[in-house]
């Protein structure tokens, strides 16, 4: 059931920038694993499905935006699974929300809660309004955030080993949560991990220092990297081209919230910093195609476009 998973491909990318500088590129494709409920999301709800059913539990409640990848893989999982799920979505709803319609396609109740509640998600207080709701369900964090996240997660490392058999020096992915980097970082022996923000408004310094401490990992495991690019979820045309151009060279889709953003941010790092020549670095992509149409949707834009495989 959804207590095996497998192993995304990991593509070696051609660049003649790259090859200059001696630098192994390997995408790992977790954006190819599991059709709607792919990439990291999938990922980082297994272990939260796994924990569902030991609860004997038959509904899923958990929060988002109105295009969330972590909703839109929530609401894919419990349709296949057959567990009912609930979204606590973040403001209004657009019905013409191409993730709305797939939300409710996927028979996903949703419940709108004003901005300014919505910020209280985590409180004690605004948790048990919830749990006094829904008194059986089981309640995943935004983004699906937790050591039960990580531990999916990690799970990359494992696979990497398996289909790679020489060192490899860096490691990159996309930050929002934290679940991914910190995942990655707890797995990997040699090395260290580089994560690319993507949200707006953090000392990158005081973030990585508290997630190392509360993580108790070496600081010198993990490293922020700014690359909000205006904000998360803004429209920015550098991105966008990039991910035209990414498409045209490698026939691989990035998404303009995440990978886009990584990939972008990669590329200039390696073809400016004397660090990186002659390394073999893993980035992984993380999927949340799904927000392509969304955001064409939301902006007017042309980006390409992912078709979800059946549930």
């Amino acid at each position: 059931m959804f207590e095996s998973t497998i192993a995304s491909p990991l593509q070696k990318i051609k660049d003649n920038r790259l090859e200059a500088r001696g630098i192994t590129l390997l995408i790992k494709r977790d954006d190819l694993m599991h059709g709607p409920c792919q990439g990291n999301k999938f990922r980082k709800l297994k272990y939260h499905l796994i924990e569902c059913r030991r609860q004997l539990s038959d509904h899923m409640v958990t929060f988002g935006g109105a295009f969330s990848n972590h909703l839109f893989a929530t609401a894919a999982a419990g349709y296949h699974f057959k567990i009912k799920t609930t979204g606590i979505i973040r403001g209004e709803i657009d019905e013409a929300n191409p993730t709305i319609m797939k939300l409710k396609a996927w028979k996903m109740h949703l419940e709108c809660i004003h901005r300014h509640d919505y910020q209280k998600k985590d409180s004690e207080q605004f948790l048990t309004m919830i749990k006094q709701r829904y008194p059986d369900a089981y309640l995943i964090p935004e983004g699906g955030h937790h050591t039960l996240a990580q531990q999916g997660v990690g799970e990359i490392v494992d696979e990497v080993k398996d289909q790679y058999h020489q060192n490899i020096d860096h490691w990159f992915c996309p930050v929002g949560t934290g679940s991914t980097i910190l995942g990655i970082a707890k797995k990997i022996s040699r090395g260290s991990v580089a994560g690319f923000v993507v949200l707006k408004g953090f000392n990158l310094e005081d973030t990585k220092s508290k997630m190392c401490t509360e993580h108790d990992l070496p600081e010198n495991k993990i490293q922020l990297i700014d690359a909000h690019f205006g904000g998360y979820g803004r429209k920015n045309e550098m991105v966008e081209r990039f991910i035209h151009e990414f498409y045209a060279d490698h026939d691989i889709i990035l998404d303009p919230i995440y990978t886009g953003k990584m990939f972008l941010s990669l590329f200039n790092l390696l073809t400016t910093s004397a660090h990186y020549e002659g390394s073999t670095i893993v980035a992984i992509h993380t999927g949340g195609l799904q927000g392509n149409s969304g955001y064409n949707y939301r902006y007017g834009s042309a980006l390409p476009e992912w078709t979800p495989g059946a549930c």
